[in-house]
């Protein structure tokens, strides 16, 4: 839920260009399954404060640290501290 063909395939392509370009960084610093590709376990992409870094933002990464990772002018921050844990994109069932 929350999340169209139309929104999906750009943010698709922007999570394999994020694993080809910034994947090993990020592996370094510790991002998780979830803090990336992370959704809601009933409501999908609805709930956004569920949603991993990749799973928001239909815009590619222009750059990554331990904590943040910025989409243009937006930036994804990780370690907010009581931000709900969501579920893997792939295991999301309808």
């Amino acid at each position: 839920p929350g999340l169209s063909q139309t929104a999906w395939l750009p943010m698709y392509d922007n999570a394999l260009d994020f694993l080809d370009r910034f994947g090993a960084e990020a592996l370094e610093f510790g991002w998780s399954v979830t803090d990336l590709f992370g959704v809601h376990p009933t409501a999908g992409t609805m709930r956004a404060d569920h949603c991993g870094a990749l799973m928001l933002s239909g815009a590619k990464c222009t750059g990554l640290s331990a904590d943040q990772m910025k989409h243009g002018l937006v930036t994804y921050y990780r370690n907010v501290p009581g931000r709900p844990i969501g579920i893997p994109i792939w295991e999301f069932r309808w």
